[in-house]
């Protein structure tokens, strides 16, 4: 889930500006795909990826830290990752109201809303930032509140690499953000992407693929997520 995450982060900031151009704030009801999930389905989650997820101890370091790492090779639903979202939130995580659809054709799909003002937090807990360089990236987004998202995706990893990876379609409110905004970006999204994943901790992709509506997964994942609530 956090890969597709910073795809959109770094969409949003790389062309907030033409977002602001064409005026692209819009009803703050995120866009539904259809995805019916319980806390039951957080728990299936927790158990096939083997991460735990429990509270930062108060005067930790950060705002998100992991430790550990153990093979995972498994499969993951549709429901599984929108109930991550859903039950392991925390205290700056931007993202709401998220859902997460895995397609038969191989493409994901993530809509939802972001609180603008836990932006910089956000980036500097799960992107390695500093204060100064977080908090710029954050001004290059044109607006504030809480509006929604919407992207739509395609491709895979293999051996920390991504491939055949394609934004399929991105918007803001109601509004899509023209083809070209994104190509423009999207040498700049994959070079970020793969540095991020590369330096994730207790992570390896050894394969992430989606096949017939679900993600197949095999490499390594942190033993658990320390998170502030």
């Amino acid at each position: 889930m956090k890969t597709l995450i910073i795809i959109l982060i770094v969409l949003l900031m790389g062309i907030g500006y033409g977002v602001y151009a064409f005026g692209l704030i819009g009803t703050p009801m995120a866009k539904d795909l259809g995805v019916r999930f319980s806390e039951a389905d957080f728990i299936s989650m927790e158990k096939k990826s083997g991460v735990k997820h429990d509270v930062l101890a108060d005067g930790g370091k950060g705002i998100i830290s992991y430790a550990g790492s153990h093979e995972v090779n498994n499969t993951f639903t549709s429901e599984d990752f929108s109930a991550f979202a859903q039950y392991a939130s925390w205290k700056y995580l931007p993202f709401t109201n998220v859902q997460i659809r895995l397609n038969e054709d191989g493409t994901a799909e993530l809509s939802g809303n972001m609180n603008t003002r836990s932006l910089s937090d956000y980036l500097m807990g799960t992107g390695g930032m500093k204060r100064d360089e977080a908090d710029k990236i954050k001004s290059y987004v044109p607006f504030e509140g809480n509006p929604t998202f919407y992207i739509k995706v395609g491709g895979g990893i293999t051996e920390n690499k991504l491939e055949n990876f394609s934004v399929r379609a991105a918007q803001i409110g109601s509004v899509p953000i023209p083809s070209a905004l994104i190509n423009e970006y999207m040498n700049r999204v994959e070079t970020y992407l793969e540095d991020r994943i590369a330096k994730f901790p207790g992570t390896y992709v050894k394969s992430m693929t989606i096949e017939g509506g679900k993600l197949r997964y095999e490499g390594t994942l942190p033993d658990k997520e320390y998170t502030l609530k």
